[in-house]
């Protein structure tokens, strides 16, 4: 199934994240950059890629936890593409994989927007 996303910006560099066992945001170089064609400038939205296993994602800084546990988060499965655009949320959002047993198999990409 093809996706069409409405994205307004300069795309920057992506971000693999292959650790979510336990709750983690993006780096902050990948949303506030401090080289490069976007440095110091803060970015406007982000292209989420979730890959491998199913991962709970917050967008307000809670930290989530895996579904068996106390459930926080927003349940993405693998293969679903998600756009934030708020420049908070970007900041924001941390991911952990949704389920003990997928620990080491879930990935995050994650491709800034300026």
């Amino acid at each position: 199934m093809n996706t069409c996303f409405t994205i307004d910006g300069d795309p920057g560099e992506i971000e693999l994240i292959s650790d979510v066992t336990a709750a983690i945001g993006l780096t902050a170089t990948t949303y506030a950059p401090t080289s490069g064609l976007f440095k110091g400038m803060q970015a406007r939205s982000v292209l989420i890629q979730i890959i491998g296993a199913s991962a709970n994602v917050t967008l307000n800084g809670t930290t989530p936890t895996i579904t068996a546990g106390t459930d926080k988060g927003l349940t993405l499965t693998a293969g679903t593409n998600m756009v934030v655009s708020n420049p908070n949320a970007v900041i924001n959002m941390k991911f952990i994989n949704a389920v003990a047993a997928a620990a080491g198999t879930v990935k995050i990409k994650a491709q800034p927007f300026f």
